[in-house]
């Protein structure tokens, strides 16, 4: 489905769709449709930093991995792009943060510090790692920012996959966050050799 808000095209995907229907008929659906929530808060915080920064946007996506905003041609600082990354992961733990010391909607609360926290990590595509690179493109030259987004990229990646191992081998793991971290780690070698 697309359709437009001003100058701004906005498409949901099939996916999108599939993801609330699947969260109104699985026991976890509370789970489901907080996360849901919680990403649409994550994306709206990102626009309102944008607008804020007098940035433009292009078109927004919705699909079942969350997401996706596409800016316009205006060049901003390092800092306020750094910002509008970092702006809706720190919200989310904010609001995780504050409902958890309140004792008020935990699951919202604890959803909200998993989004956040996992959006902080210094990967390429997460929020934590284009806030990275793009403070260190103003400090060192862009290979060297680039060779330091991609290396941290690789060391949540491996990280990610021990800590995952491990909890499974306790019995206490997440198949569906290994291979999470799988896809990660396949995604960025898919990037590093096609760039």
């Amino acid at each position: 489905m697309r359709f437009k808000l001003g100058r701004t095209e906005v498409s949901v995907s099939f996916s999108f769709f599939a993801l609330l229907l699947l969260s109104a008929t699985t026991r976890s659906s509370e789970i489901i449709r907080l996360s849901l929530i919680t990403s649409l808060l994550h994306e709206c915080i990102h626009l309102i930093f944008i607008l804020l920064f007098s940035g433009k946007i292009k078109s927004v996506r919705f699909s079942f991995m969350g997401g996706e905003i596409k800016r316009g041609d205006i060049s901003l600082t390092a800092t306020k792009e750094a910002v509008i990354s970092l702006s809706a992961p720190v919200t989310n733990l904010l609001i995780g943060a504050g409902l958890y010391v309140l004792n008020v909607y935990e699951h919202f609360a604890i959803v909200n510090l998993i989004i956040g926290a996992f959006n902080l990590i210094p990967y390429e595509g997460f929020d934590g790692g284009r806030a990275l690179k793009r403070l260190l493109e103003g400090r060192v030259n862009e290979k060297t920012a680039n060779n330091v987004a991609i290396l941290l990229s690789f060391i949540a990646c491996f990280t990610f996959i021990a800590l995952n191992g491990y909890l499974l081998i306790k019995n206490n793991g997440n198949i569906l966050f290994l291979i999470t971290s799988a896809i990660m780690l396949i995604s960025l070698i898919i990037r590093l050799f096609s760039g």
